[in-house]
């Protein structure tokens, strides 16, 4: 019994900072979380220790390795989002020389994101509203490529036909996304349907929200 209460000790949080009576040095976000002057300082160190581990730095990954099991969610979502990463890759191709309509891009689809999950939503909605705002972003990027080879492939009709049909299969999938929100959001917060949506047709509310139509 008292070997199991021993070995329980040794695995909680205030033990992984002791080694045989002696202190171990804090970890970074430890050393954060008592001085909070030092975010700013740690979340520098995380990006750079990151970057160094992606490559092939082994002794950078291992330090990430242990650090990381430490971090809050909110923290471990800035490198894990990979929504916002591969909207930052559609954004890229959409204007590939323009810095200035890339961060504009990424303002709108904050904006969007906000007014689509209100203070209160749950971690499904949270998903949900991501897989919205991910499908607006992939509309209006085959909107532009159908726009652009109009007059850049005008004399190959099958890669027209093709875009046409990628701008098509985006809207289908915004609107089913959108529908799915809706729906979820109605079963789950019912009583709070008239916050969010409008009391009679919760979908359509949601719809026009995301296409502005």
């Amino acid at each position: 019994m008292h070997d199991k209460a021993k070995k329980h000790n040794e695995t909680t949080p205030a033990a992984r900072n002791m080694h045989h009576g002696r202190d171990r040095p804090l970890s970074q976000w430890a050393r954060c979380e008592k001085d909070p002057e030092k975010l700013a300082e740690f979340r520098q160190w995380a990006f750079d220790t990151l970057k160094r581990a992606n490559t092939g730095d082994r002794e950078a990954l291992a330090e990430l390795a242990q650090e990381c099991s430490q971090w809050p969610e909110d923290i471990l979502d800035k490198f894990t989002d990979l929504t916002k990463i591969v909207q930052a890759m559609i954004f890229r191709k959409m204007f590939p020389d323009q810095d200035g309509s890339r961060l504009l891009m990424q303002e709108k689809v904050d904006r969007l994101r906000a007014a689509l999950f209100p203070a209160g939503g749950d971690r499904l909605e949270k998903l949900l509203v991501e897989v919205v705002v991910m499908c607006w972003a992939q509309v209006h990027r085959a909107e532009l490529e159908e726009v652009r080879g109009q007059s850049e492939l005008s004399d190959r009709p099958e890669m027209l036909r093709y875009l046409s049909s990628c701008t098509d299969r985006a809207y289908r999938r915004l609107l089913s996304a959108a529908r799915t929100l809706a729906v979820v959001r109605k079963l789950t917060r019912s009583n709070e349907v008239g916050a969010s949506f409008s009391a009679n047709d919760p979908e359509a509310d949601c719809i026009t929200t995301v296409t502005g139509k």
